[in-house]
């Protein structure tokens, strides 16, 4: 098995795909296999587009909404025997090709909701194992293809609607979504405290940004959690140093408030958080069910992020606000309130799929061997 070649596709929208692709490219090199290739598809066949899509991407979490809910949802209707939808799939197939014919893979497995690959298979016949891995708690037809042999989801529920709609059961697993292995570390708490200099005896509140900053009204909205009383503030800027330095001015005054800028141990911050306010990415939301952390998702744009938003709240594992009242007033509830807390935590644990990156990795293995033993070529 070390001669495997696995190669993983991925889209740079975002850092969620990119950390998936990551941990499990981690995953493969901890099992021996050293043969692992990358490839953000689309940035690398058609990089002026891409360049374009990003920017748009990122507007969607502010002036966009309304655009991106729109293409999101339409995008869900289109069946892939639709003319549009066959040109659509066509993205990236030439470059496919190239990266196919190089790396001659054993295994195939794409973390990004395109279906060039399928389109690949469905044209060449190929006996190579295509798989998914779904990287939010909500289906999209953009990850749905006849000719992907088989699907990691994050829930039962997502399997059932795949069920639904005509998927056999066989082709379909229910591990979660990956998460760096931190995230299923147990951390030593007291030496977590002391790095982050906070009160070990105080609840903690932990305020993230996004990766690219774009949690509104963050300053107000820090400045009246400072408040809260027998609490700490911990807030995550990412790369938004104008935000970092504005809050800086607003409550960095404040002894019970820690103000970060991008941080790679975002595990660790969980790990002393009574209560998370964020937005309601899968990667976000999957590191906050290892850690169990009660969550407050504040104002999620349509399209993924609502629908993810829907489907904890419905769990019972967070509360989906859209005012800054609305979050200060969810948020000194959890705090305030064990048994509001409890079961926002019960829920987390019987949501969370526990090493999701080492089941999948074993079970795209596990197929790739099964091919080599039957002579598949």
């Amino acid at each position: 098995m070390k001669s495997t070649k696995v190669l993983i596709l991925t889209g740079s929208y975002g850092n969620g795909h990119l950390q998936v692709t990551t941990t499990l490219e981690k995953q493969f090199r901890a099992k021996g296999i050293t043969n692992v290739t990358t490839c953000d598809l689309f940035q690398e066949a058609h990089p002026a587009i891409t360049k374009m899509t990003k920017y748009l991407y990122i507007k969607s979490f502010t002036v966009g909404q309304k655009v991106y809910g729109s293409f999101y949802y339409g995008t869900n209707n289109m069946k892939n025997d639709y003319r549009v939808t066959t040109w659509f799939n066509q993205f990236g197939m030439e470059r496919l090709r190239e990266v196919i014919s190089k790396v001659q893979p054993d295994i195939i497995v794409n973390t990004f909701p395109m279906l060039v690959v399928g389109e690949w298979k469905k044209q060449t016949g190929s006996a190579i194992p295509v798989v998914h891995t779904l990287t939010d708690f909500c289906l999209h037809s953009r990850w749905l293809h006849p000719n992907v042999d088989h699907y990691f989801v994050a829930s039962e529920e997502m399997k059932q609607e795949m069920i639904d709609l005509g998927f056999s059961p066989t082709c379909i697993s229910v591990t979660g979504i990956p998460v760096r292995a931190a995230f299923e570390e147990k951390k030593d708490k007291l030496n977590v405290w002391m790095k982050y200099g906070l009160d070990a005896t105080k609840k903690t509140i932990l305020l993230m940004s996004g990766a690219f900053g774009v949690l509104k009204d963050t300053d107000y909205l820090a400045t009246e959690l400072a408040e809260m009383k027998d609490s700490q503030l911990l807030i995550v800027c990412g790369n938004n140093i104008e935000l970092k330095e504005l809050l800086e001015k607003k409550v960095g005054m404040y002894h019970n408030v820690a103000i970060l800028g991008y941080v790679q141990e975002i595990d660790e911050l969980m790990e002393m958080a009574t209560v998370m306010i964020t937005k309601p990415g899968g990667i976000t939301l999957s590191e906050a069910l290892a850690k169990h952390v009660p969550l407050v998702l504040y104002r999620a744009v349509p399209g993924q992020e609502k629908e993810n938003a829907q489907f904890f709240e419905w769990k019972k594992a967070a509360v989906h606000v859209h005012t800054v009242e609305e979050v200060l007033w969810n948020t000194s509830r959890i705090l305030e309130n064990e048994e509001v807390r409890i079961t926002m935590e019960q829920a987390m644990i019987q949501l969370y799929q526990p090493f999701a990156a080492a089941v999948i990795v074993d079970n795209l293995l596990e197929m790739v061997e099964e091919r080599l033993e039957v002579g598949v070529g």
